[in-house]
C-alpha cells in the first residue's frame, strides 16, 4: 500500500493535494493442475474439470477470460467448458491449462497433456470348426484399433481366461490337448 499526493510550491509555501492510498495488485496466481487432471480419458465419457485454487492478488478475477483452456497438439489454445463430452476425433492428444485473469493480466497453470482413447476394437478371429486332440492350432493376430493397444492370446481353461505363454507374438501355435 502506498500513499501518494501532489505538492505545488512557491515563495509562499507548499500546497498539497488530497492523499490517495494505492494498493499494488499483481496478476493472479494459479496452483498446479497436475494432480487434478488425468493423463488418460477413456471415451466416450463426460469429464468435469474442477478449477484449481487461484489467488486474485488484489483484483477480482474476470469471469469472461478466466477458466479452462484446451489445445489440440499443434493447434491453437481455446476456451473449454468445465464439462466436456469426449469422443475420439482423430486428434486425441490435447494440452490443458487453467487461466486466471484480473486487471493486471492473465496467469496460467502448468500445462498437462491428456490423451482421449477408447477400449480397443478387435476384429473376429476364425479357426476350423474342430481340431483333433494332439494337433497344433495356429492362429494369426486379428486387426485391432487403436494401434497403440497391446494384444495377447488367451485360452479359457477351468472356468478362467488364462494368457498363453508367448502371447505377445502376432501368430501363435497352440497344442490342443
Amino acid at each position: 500500500v502506498y500513499n501518494v499526493r501532489y505538492c505545488a510550491d512557491n515563495d509562499c509555501g507548499p500546497s498539497y493535494s488530497n492523499t490517495l492510498q494505492l494498493t499494488v495488485i499483481d496478476k493472479p496466481t494459479v496452483e498446479s493442475i497436475s494432480d487434478i487432471i488425468p493423463s488418460l480419458i477413456c471415451a466416450p465419457a463426460t469429464f468435469s474439470f474442477n478449477p484449481p485454487t487461484d489467488q486474485p492478488n488484489g483484483s477480482s478475477l474476470n469471469p469472461a477470460t478466466s477458466g479452462w483452456q484446451i489445445q489440440p497438439i499443434g493447434g491453437q489454445w481455446g476456451n473449454a467448458p468445465s464439462t466436456i463430452q469426449y469422443q475420439p476425433d482423430g486428434n486425441n492428444v490435447y494440452n490443458v491449462r487453467y487461466c486466471a485473469d484480473n486487471d493486471c493480466g492473465p496467469s496460467y497453470s502448468n500445462t498437462v497433456q491428456i490423451t482421449v482413447s477408447t477400449a480397443p476394437n478387435v476384429t473376429d478371429i476364425t479357426a476350423p470348426a474342430g481340431i483333433c486332440e494332439g494337433l497344433t492350432l495356429t492362429l494369426s493376430q486379428p486387426q485391432f484399433t487403436p494401434s497403440d493397444a497391446t494384444g495377447c492370446w488367451q485360452v479359457f481353461l477351468d472356468g478362467i481366461w488364462q494368457d498363453i505363454t508367448g502371447n505377445s507374438i502376432p501368430s501363435i501355435s497352440y497344442n490342443v490337448y
